[in-house]
């Protein structure tokens, strides 16, 4: 009967290289479409709140003409229909989504939308039905966080027993 013992040798010259060639370009994968992800959020943060703007600005105005108004509007929801499409797509960070755009994209919905705009803009609706009626995490992006943190726990743990040893 042949015993195989992990010695420190072994652990030096096969499983510590082994598991460092899966984990660090995981790591990279998952900081980099972190980044990407951030990126996506910082211009869509930045073109609603100049759609915003305009919208507010037009409606603070005295006289505005039922196609002005119409077409504004139709700006404001269009920006959100692009966001919602990007959170759909997983090119943005979800909860930061919910965060940045869940009450007013709630607002609109409710207040803005009638019932043929369902048709024109299904981000919005299929987002509004997700979070109104469905608010269950995203089972795939937790199982991801909890893959890698159990990766880099288990790197971390060989790595300390190599310094122990």
């Amino acid at each position: 009967m042949i015993q195989t013992i992990i010695t420190s040798e072994i652990l030096y010259k096969f499983v510590i290289p082994l598991i460092s060639t899966i984990t660090i370009p995981i790591i990279v994968l998952y900081i980099e479409t972190k980044l990407e992800k951030s990126k996506n959020e910082i211009e869509l943060h930045n073109k609603i709140s100049q759609v915003r703007e305009k919208y507010q600005d037009m409606l603070c105005e005295k006289e505005v003409s039922e196609e002005k108004f119409y077409l504004y509007t139709e700006n404001y929801i269009n920006m959100y229909e692009i966001a919602c499409s990007f959170y759909f797509s997983n090119k943005v960070d979800k909860n930061n989504f919910d965060i940045l755009f869940y009450r007013e994209i709630i607002n609109i919905v409710e207040g803005l939308m009638k019932g043929d705009d369902i048709n024109k803009f299904p981000s919005i609706y299929k987002y509004y039905k997700y979070k109104k009626y469905n608010k269950q995490h995203d089972i795939q992006y937790n199982l991801f966080i909890a893959i890698i943190t159990i990766i880099i726990f288990i790197s971390l743990s060989i790595l300390f027993y190599k310094v122990i040893i």
